[in-house]
């Protein structure tokens, strides 16, 4: 599955801005569609998931 950042953000209950520096600072993983815009799967779910357990 695919997530929007939007999405993505709700689903950990967090900010889009939270998201947006995770993945500036290379600490959550991500790919870019066509329009450049982020696209998170399950790969970035369990990385989103180690970093709240910390």
């Amino acid at each position: 599955m695919q997530y929007t950042i939007k999405q993505f953000a709700e689903l950990f209950r967090t900010t889009e801005h939270t998201i947006r520096y995770y993945t500036d600072i290379h600490l959550l993983p991500c790919r870019r569609d066509r329009a450049n815009r982020r696209v998170f799967d399950e790969e970035s779910v369990s990385w989103m998931q180690g970093i709240t357990s910390l």
